[in-house]
C-alpha cells in the first residue's frame, strides 16, 4: 500500500477554514491505494483491525458480511439505492433555492418540516455534518448526534455490536429519539 493524495491529501483538511471544505473531496482521514494492481487485496473484517497499519478498531464499524449483503440484496434495502447520500443533499440544496418542478413539486410547505421532530446523525469521521451541515442546518430543536468513528454510509449499515462492546450508535440513537416522540 501507498499514500493516496488524490484529490488531495487527507491531511490538508487540517487547515482552518478550507480545510472543512476540502473534506468533501477526500474525507479527514490518511489514505492509502495499492501499490500493485496484478495482486489480490482482501477485506479484514470491522473486528479484525487492532494493530494493522491505516485504520484502528475505532475506525471500523461495518460488518464486511453485512456490507455484501446490502450490496448484493438490491431492491428496497439496496446499500447504494439513486436517492442516498448526493442526492438528497442536491434536493435539499434546490428545495432551499425554491424548485418545485419535477419531483419537487409535491414540496409545498416552505420549513413545515421544522416545526415536527427532527432526528440528525453525522458520522464522526465523515465530511457531511461539518461541510453540508453548516449549508442545510437542522432545525434548532432537532435531537443532532454524531456517531464516532462513523464514516459516511455507515450510519446506515454499521454492525450491531461495535468494537468497544457497544451497540451501534446509530440505531441506539435513533430509537431513543422514537421512544422519546
Amino acid at each position: 500500500m501507498q499514500d493516496k493524495s488524490f484529490p488531495n491529501p487527507g491531511e490538508v483538511t487540517q487547515i482552518p477554514l478550507l480545510g472543512t471544505y476540502l473534506r468533501l473531496s477526500a474525507g479527514s482521514q490518511k489514505r492509502v491505494a495499492p501499490t500493485d494492481r496484478t495482486v489480490l487485496y482482501t477485506w479484514r473484517n470491522y473486528d479484525d483491525v487492532r494493530g494493522v497499519p491505516f485504520t484502528a478498531p475505532n475506525h471500523e464499524v461495518a460488518d464486511i458480511r453485512d456490507v455484501a449483503r446490502q450490496l448484493a440484496t438490491g431492491g428496497p434495502t439496496a446499500y447504494w439505492e439513486t436517492y442516498f447520500p448526493s442526492r438528497v443533499v442536491i434536493d435539499i440544496g434546490a428545495g432551499f433555492g425554491g424548485a418545485r418542478s419535477g419531483e419537487m413539486v409535491n414540496l409545498r410547505y416552505d420549513n413545515m418540516s421544522r416545526t415536527k421532530p427532527n432526528f440528525a446523525a453525522f458520522a464522526g469521521d465523515g465530511s457531511i455534518g461539518s461541510t453540508a451541515g453548516v449549508l442545510f442546518p437542522a432545525p434548532m430543536l432537532a435531537q443532532v448526534n454524531t456517531l464516532p468513528g462513523y464514516n459516511h454510509i455507515d450510519t446506515i449499515g454499521a454492525a450491531a455490536i461495535q468494537n468497544n462492546g457497544q451497540p451501534d450508535y446509530s440505531g441506539q440513537y435513533l430509537a431513543e429519539f422514537i421512544k422519546g416522540l
